[in-house]
């Protein structure tokens, strides 16, 4: 079942069917998001699925492979072994996932009140706020990129 070809979609797709029978509304429910949420994601409109649902399949599902599900690499799921550790890095994963978003909100609001400060002229607020999002970017896609890269290490 290791085919890059799958979008992440259409794996969560087979995680449905594999690990539900095909019940949207269990996996949903399983998971803790809104059905509709879930529909974007896997019906005709086929949303990019956020961090957190990724996060929560995993969680929820302990014997799925995170790189199989985020990057279509091996198998989609894990053995015993595999399984026990995965759990420890997923909960170290949300742990910091948490503490991330939560200083990524506080960051914001700050920039909107550093925005709002009539001492900056319109130019000089433009660029604080686009050299800020940038950072904020990379920061998000480090905190994705955090379970990827711990989890399933290759075996020697």
């Amino acid at each position: 079942m290791s085919d890059l070809a799958l979008s992440i979609n259409s794996r969560i797709v087979f995680l449905i069917d594999a690990l539900e029978k095909g019940r949207r509304v269990d996996f949903a429910e399983k998971i803790g998001v809104p059905q509709g949420s879930l529909h974007g994601i896997v019906g005709k409109r086929q949303s990019e699925p956020y961090y957190r649902i990724l996060n929560k399949i995993l969680i929820n599902y302990p014997n799925v492979n995170s790189r199989w599900l985020m990057l279509g690499e091996g198998e989609p799921f894990v053995n015993e072994t595999q399984k026990q550790e995965k759990k420890e890095v997923v909960a170290d994963s949300l742990l910091i996932s948490t503490f991330l978003e939560f200083f990524l909100t506080t960051l914001r609001e700050q920039i909107t009140q550093i925005l709002a400060n009539p001492k900056y002229n319109r130019e000089q607020k433009e660029k604080f706020k686009n050299d800020l999002e940038n950072h904020l970017a990379k920061i998000t896609a480090g905190t994705n990129f955090l379970l990827i890269t711990t989890d399933n290490e290759p075996e020697q």
